[in-house]
C-alpha cells in the first residue's frame, strides 16, 4: 500500500480522517523568499521568469535511483519550446554538484544552482518559483508535490504504488520488466545496493519521449480546473 495511505490509517486512531483526504498545498516560510529572489535577480530573471525544476539526484543511500543526467539534459531540451520556461533550477546538495557540472556542460539553456540555497525552507521557496518540477524518487520530490507545483516521479527500484508524490498535481513513471526491480522496500528497512551489472538499469526503461510525454499531460491537467480536486 502506499505510505500515504498507511500513515494516514495510523493518524486515523488518534483523530479519525479521510484515508483518501490529499494534504493541503504546503507554504513555504517568508524567509526562504527573499534569497531565491536573490538568485533570479543575478541570473538576470524577472519575478514572473518560467522556470522548470529537476532534481537530479537521490541522496547518499541509492545511487540506483538516478534516471542518467544526460536523459535529464535530453528532457529539458525537449520541453523547451512546448513549456517555454526560461531557466533550468536544479536542487541538491554540495554532494550533488558534480551531477549539476555534468547537467551544465549538456544543456543549451540558462541553469540556475539550487545547491546554493542554504535551507530547507530556500528550497521549498525556490521550488513554489517552478511551472512543473521533475525528480527521482527523493524527499524533494516530496517536498515539491507538497507546494501543489507540477510534480513528475521517476521511479525504477521503487514502486510508485508506494512512494508516488502525494498532492493534486502529480504523476509517476514506472516502466521497467527487469526481474530484480522493485528491490526497495522502505516498510521493511530494505535499501540494498543495485544487484544489477547495470547499475540503476530499471530507471533506463524510461525513455525522455516518454518523460517529455508525461510531463506535458501533467501540465495539461493541472490547468484544469477540477486539478485541485481529491
Amino acid at each position: 500500500d502506499s505510505m500515504w495511505n498507511g500513515y494516514s490509517r495510523l493518524t486515523n486512531l488518534a483523530a479519525p480522517i479521510p484515508v483518501s483526504a490529499l494534504p493541503e498545498p504546503l507554504v513555504p516560510p517568508v524567509e526562504g523568499q527573499d534569497t531565491v529572489e536573490k538568485l533570479l535577480r543575478e541570473a538576470g530573471l524577472s519575478a514572473d521568469a518560467r522556470i522548470l525544476g529537476i532534481h537530479l539526484g537521490s541522496g547518499g543511500r541509492s545511487a540506483a535511483r538516478r534516471w542518467p543526467v544526460a536523459r535529464f539534459v535530453q528532457l529539458a531540451e525537449t520541453l523547451r519550446g512546448p513549456v517555454g520556461y526560461d531557466a533550468v533550477l536544479l536542487t541538491g546538495t554540495a554532494a550533488e554538484e558534480d551531477l549539476i557540472k555534468e547537467f551544465r556542460e549538456g544543456f543549451t539553456g540558462r541553469v540556475l544552482d539550487g545547491t546554493k540555497l542554504g535551507s530547507l525552507a530556500e528550497t521549498a521557496a525556490s521550488i513554489v518559483r517552478c511551472s512543473l518540477f521533475v525528480s527521482n524518487d527523493t524527499g524533494v520530490m516530496h517536498l515539491a508535490a507538497a507546494t501543489g507545483v507540477p510534480t513528475l516521479g521517476l521511479f525504477g527500484p521503487n514502486l510508485p504504488s508506494r512512494y508516488a508524490p502525494v498532492g493534486p498535481r502529480v504523476a509517476s513513471l514506472y516502466r521497467t520488466t527487469v526481474p530484480c526491480s522493485p528491490c526497495i522496500n522502505i516498510h521493511l528497512g530494505q535499501v540494498p545496493g543495485c544487484s544489477h551489472p547495470a547499475i540503476g538499469r530499471c530507471l533506463l526503461d524510461i525513455t525522455v519521449e516518454e518523460a517529455a510525454r508525461a510531463a506535458l499531460e501533467l501540465l495539461e491537467r493541472s490547468a484544469s480546473p477540477c486539478a485541485t480536486r481529491p
